[in-house]
């Protein structure tokens, strides 16, 4: 009798714990490619993991986070190792060719590999995951 007891308690354990989890990408990441600076927070907001621009600067464009929200992207999707851009959009850009998804790595718990297309080309940009203090 005291067996089944602790079985089932470790089910519900088990499902408890694996249904709130958050995602390992949430959190605040920074870019500094040689093309351009960028801060971006991912997040999870209404059942969707989104990526937000806190702040972006490539020498032409400046942009700092006011009352406006501005997402990269809007509708992240674990695939296998990767998160995946779901519907296809990546910041503005509408791209239907699922080829070209843009797609999301944790190489580490501090590093993201973030691979986009521009012009039908792969771009692999590196992120990295500040600190709450940073």
């Amino acid at each position: 009798m005291m067996g089944k007891q602790v079985v089932i308690i470790g089910i519900v354990l088990s499902f408890l714990l694996g249904c709130d989890q958050t995602p390992e990408i949430v959190g605040t990441w920074k870019v500094d490619d040689g093309f351009y600076k960028a801060t971006y927070k991912i997040e999870e907001k209404n059942e969707k993991i989104k990526a937000e621009v806190l702040a972006y600067n490539d020498g032409t464009t400046i942009y700092v986070k006011d009352d406006e929200t501005h997402y990269i992207f809007q509708d992240l999707k674990k695939k296998g190792d990767c998160y995946v851009e779901v519907d296809g959009i990546s910041g503005a850009t509408l791209n239907s060719d699922t080829s070209h998804t843009t797609k999301l790595k944790l190489i580490n718990d501090s590093t993201l590999e973030v691979m986009q297309y521009i012009m039908e080309r792969p771009v692999i940009e590196i992120w990295y995951k500040q600190k709450i203090n940073d």
